[in-house]
């Protein structure tokens, strides 16, 4: 095993649009048997997150590794078996992987979800550090998905988690407290071309998820009057999940009738609203 060592040193914009996600490029170190590896990360900024099966990956599977052989300081090479596929064929692979930036210790014997593409310098496989290969106990869920993701035809997936975030005194407005997902939440994918809506419930832990046919959509939580996050635009791709998280905040009005004294309505009365801190948010 080894131990990490994480030190940020830049953090970069290379990207920014309405309908994608916006990207920067972090770079940290890990100390792996006593020397120290550069990581570098594409980091995403935004409230969308894109991954599935169309993300120019030449090959996705769960399967045993056959072998992990040490190639450098830093790098293995590995021999994986494929069990269940979701792209590209069955036959037995060899790739190559960043074993100190990878951040898990990948051997012989272990079962993975593996997501391998074609190397730009080398042409070679590789089992990229900042993907979404995994060793399997910790897949379950990405497994659940890719397989829901293999058998549609022309839709993708819009899913996502509706939580709380920065509420003072949320249970007066029968929300919950500001630590748990939101649990009965509709969220609603409006699709550009038509106007036609898609909606879903989140379940107990706040999660929703939609299938959608593919095309460009405007998703939103801004369905329970009192609470509002932003609204986000999200193109959906055959084969592909769209990720969109939405944390809730207070969004409400004060609305009233001044009166003088007599009880007659006071014209050109200046109203001032004053934030008073309860002594739990000092």
């Amino acid at each position: 095993m080894f131990t990490r060592v994480w030190g940020v040193l830049t953090l970069a914009v290379i990207a920014a649009c309405s309908t994608s996600p916006l990207y920067a490029s972090i770079v940290g170190f890990r100390e792996y048997h006593g020397k120290r590896a550069t990581c570098v990360y594409s980091g995403n900024l935004g409230p969308v997150k894109i991954w599935g099966l169309t993300m120019s990956y030449e090959r996705v599977f769960t399967g045993t590794v056959k072998s992990a052989t040490a190639v450098g300081d830093f790098e293995k090479r590995v021999e994986l078996i494929p069990d269940e596929v979701f792209l590209g064929d069955a036959s037995e692979v060899t790739a190559i992987t960043n074993q100190a930036c990878l951040g898990t210790e990948i051997e012989a014997g272990q079962t993975w979800l593996v997501y391998l593409f074609r190397g730009r310098t080398n042409n070679e496989l590789v089992l990229g550090y900042e993907g979404r290969s995994k060793p399997m106990e910790l897949a379950q869920n990405d497994v659940a998905i890719l397989r829901h993701l293999s058998t549609l035809t022309d839709s993708g997936i819009l899913l996502g988690q509706v939580g709380l975030g920065g509420l003072v005194f949320p249970q007066a407005l029968g929300v919950g407290d500001d630590t748990i997902g939101q649990a009965g939440y509709k969220v609603t994918a409006r699709r550009f071309s038509d106007g036609r809506e898609f909606s879903a419930v989140t379940d107990a832990s706040g999660n929703y998820e939609l299938d959608l046919p593919t095309g460009k959509y405007f998703a939103t939580a801004n369905t329970r009057q009192g609470l509002w996050a932003p609204e986000t635009e999200v193109l959906v791709l055959k084969h592909e999940c769209v990720q969109v998280d939405f944390s809730l905040r207070i969004d409400s009005r004060i609305a009233g009738t001044v009166t003088t004294a007599d009880g007659k309505p006071a014209s050109y009365v200046q109203v001032a609203i004053v934030r008073v801190l309860s002594a739990l948010h000092r």
